[in-house]
């Protein structure tokens, strides 16, 4: 590849090979020229073997990464990078025709150090109506939380020089990751902007057990996050869970259009919260530990 490339992609994948497929023939589509871009799929250990059938585009290829963690994936493909930009994105995504093209166009007039794209939800074939319902109100806010310092690695793009400085993600992670390597970019003082245009879609979790799933993890691995940086006992995070989690079932929700969606998500919620308690107590008494719990 030549040294001259925009962008490097990097994709971290564990299995999802007919996923991947729909995010290679995305970027297989894209406005900006092939000749400017890479695109580096990271096998996390995959147990599945690549289909027969499958296609890579003629600007790609896979490395692989034994070390469980999609933040070690990511460290691992940006180390083969060439492109002046590294642009994460995940193996479920599909990015908009001009995901790239708007991303050149926003560094170069904006002169900034990194990027928090917008991701749009959509619902799966197999998707559940109701876990699609909540994450369209909930899931993937960067609007908000890129002004704030935080990013998801679903569409995140940084230069290389930054990502090298701060020494990339942080791999003891295995949930929260992304938000802890953008905000901490951002407090090292590199700039980061929203982009609009800058667009990826993302599918919504297929069912509710899905989404409790990947609450699960959170739930563990936010507590670990807390712990350590703010040097605080398990008991102390349970209880200020517990109160966020309280605030936000009987907080108004002006944003949901009709009392329908406001049930549902009620529901979830409730569920969630249940499920904050639950997994908190197993942590305290150390039942649970988060750092084998992986993404």
């Amino acid at each position: 590849m030549s040294e001259l490339l925009t962008f490097s992609v990097i994709i971290p994948f564990f299995n999802r090979w007919n996923e991947l497929q729909l995010c290679l023939d995305a970027l297989e589509k894209q406005s900006l020229s092939s000749n400017e871009f890479e695109i580096i799929v990271v096998n996390n250990a995959s147990t599945i073997e690549m289909p027969v059938d499958m296609k890579m585009p003629e600007n790609s290829r896979i490395e692989y990464e034994p070390q469980p963690g999609s933040y070690a994936a990511r460290n691992h493909g940006a180390k083969f990078a060439t492109g002046k930009f590294l642009a994460f994105t995940d193996s479920d995504c599909i990015p908009d025709q001009d995901w790239l093209k708007n991303a050149k166009t926003l560094f170069e007039n904006s002169g900034c150090d990194s990027i928090g794209g917008e991701i749009e939800i959509f619902r799966a074939d197999d998707g559940n109506k109701h876990a699609y319902i909540y994450e369209k109100y909930y899931a993937f806010k960067q609007k908000e939380w890129v002004p704030k310092g935080h990013s998801c690695t679903a569409n995140h793009l940084v230069t290389r020089s930054v990502f090298e400085k701060v020494k990339g993600f942080d791999t003891s992670l295995k949930s929260g990751g992304d938000w802890e390597f953008s905000s901490r970019c951002v407090k090292k003082g590199y700039e980061m902007k929203y982009g609009g245009n800058v667009v990826v879609r993302h599918p919504a979790r297929r069912n509710i057990k899905a989404m409790l799933k990947k609450h699960f993890r959170h739930i563990c691995w936010g507590s670990y996050i807390t712990r350590k940086k703010y040097n605080c006992g398990q008991f102390r995070v349970m209880m200020s869970a517990l109160k966020g989690g309280l605030l936000n079932l009987l907080k108004k929700r002006t944003n949901v259009e009709n009392m329908h969606h406001r049930g549902i998500i009620f529901y979830i919620d409730f569920m969630k919260l249940s499920m904050q308690f639950g997994v908190n107590m197993l942590l305290l008494f150390r039942i649970i530990d988060p750092l084998k719990v992986r993404q």
